[in-house]
Order: C-alpha cells, then structure tokens, then sequence
C-alpha cells in the first residue's frame, strides 16, 4: 500500500480488492477527522476528496547496498599560492592547505 496526493485528491493504492472494499466501507470515518486536523505534512495541500484503487503491480522490493569505504590515496598536495588580500579567507584557504597536508 502506498499513498501520493494529485490534483488536491488523496490516492492510496491498495494490492488487495478485499482491502479496497474495507477501505470504502470506512472512508467516511477516513475523512472526517482529516478535515477537521489535516496532518502537518498536507497543511501546503487543499484536500478535496480520497479515494482509494487496486494496484495490481508487483511491489519492488529495494535492498540498502552499504557504501564501500575504500581509502584511496589523496592526490592533493597542497601546492598552491595564497593570494588573498582579506584575512578570513586567507585564513580559511590556511586552513585548508593544512588538512590537505596531513593527509
């Protein structure tokens, strides 16, 4: 099941028609309260009507990959004149030469 909000309409797709015919038979009881207390994150929404449809698509199921921490050799080596006139930015260009440093 999963749910998106078009044109001011609440979709929720449902993968079962027994779950549709359930979600009709308590849609009232649905809108009601969403009138009254619309959640935070549709306050930006003018909510007109939900509605609900049998989505006979297969769900895909996603798997997190965990990224790979491969060190890899820094290619900087701090190599380069610090021409600016304003401190800050000297500073911070100071700065940044440093880190590269003890890399």
């Amino acid at each position: 099941m999963f749910g998106y909000i078009r044109h001011n309409i609440v979709f929720f797709a449902l993968n079962h028609p027994g779950a549709k015919q359930e979600f009709d038979n308590i849609i009232n009881s649905i809108k009601a309260p969403l009138r009254k207390i619309p959640p935070q994150t549709c306050k930006n929404f003018e909510i007109y009507d939900i509605r609900a449809f049998v989505s006979h698509k297969k769900t895909i199921k996603y798997s997190v990959i965990e990224p790979l921490n491969e060190p890899y050799e820094e290619r900087a080596q701090a190599n380069f004149d610090n021409e600016i006139e304003d401190e800050k930015l000297h500073k911070v260009f100071e700065e940044i030469r440093d880190i590269i440093k003890t890399k």
